[in-house]
């Protein structure tokens, strides 16, 4: 299908960038849409990474603060898989360990691919790529997370029914988080099979 861009303005550089395009599409009956003005959230590829420890067929998950939460009547302290951003030109695997070790202390004993796909594409370019990581949850402890982004998380085991209790009752609100979860459900038993 034809996209053609007229403009692209910077609106905000920060933590995230925010773009305004000017853009005009082919339509699904031939012809051209009007030029539009659609402003796109700058965010790149991420990395969500479930822990599983299948001898205990427990997941492992963290609690932060986050700021898009603010308004949420019931907490702003989510609780989440891990995830971070990707690094530029590297492959989603080493950041789904760096971000695993940073945000859990864990060691990713082993890496499946999970899902990928994009986030809210009507708003954001945010793609992301989720994994299981086989981890041994005698090793949770303490808090963790960069001093330098101010993160503090907080890593506790949850059997894993447990968590899909969870997710059932609403305490878990983090769509990617949830997509891990489902994913882990249709290849536990494949997993727990392999990792034994």
């Amino acid at each position: 299908m034809r996209l053609e861009i007229g403009a692209v303005e910077r609106l905000l550089e920060g933590w995230v960038a925010v773009d305004r395009l000017e853009l005009r599409h082919e339509r699904f009956d031939g012809g051209l849409t009007d030029w539009l003005q659609r402003t796109v959230l700058r965010r790149g590829q991420a990395v969500v990474v479930l822990p599983y420890d299948p001898v205990v067929d427990g997941v492992v998950l963290i609690e932060q603060f986050r700021a898009g939460a603010v308004d949420d009547a019931n907490s702003a302290w989510l609780i989440e898989a891990v995830a971070g951003l990707l690094d530029k030109g590297g492959p989603p695997e080493a950041t789904a360990r760096r971000e695993l070790m940073e945000e859990a202390g864990l060691e990713a004993l082993d890496l499946v691919p999970l899902y990928h796909g994009y986030a809210s594409p009507g708003i954001s370019d945010e793609y992301i790529f989720g994994f299981v990581a086989r981890v041994d949850s005698r090793k949770v402890d303490g808090h963790h997370g960069l001093d330098e982004e101010h993160e503090d998380i907080r890593p506790f085991v949850l059997p894993f029914e447990e968590a899909m209790a969870w997710w059932r009752q609403g305490r878990i609100r983090n769509l990617p988080t949830l997509v891990a979860l489902l994913g882990l459900a249709a290849e536990r038993e494949r997993l727990r099979a392999l990792w034994r």
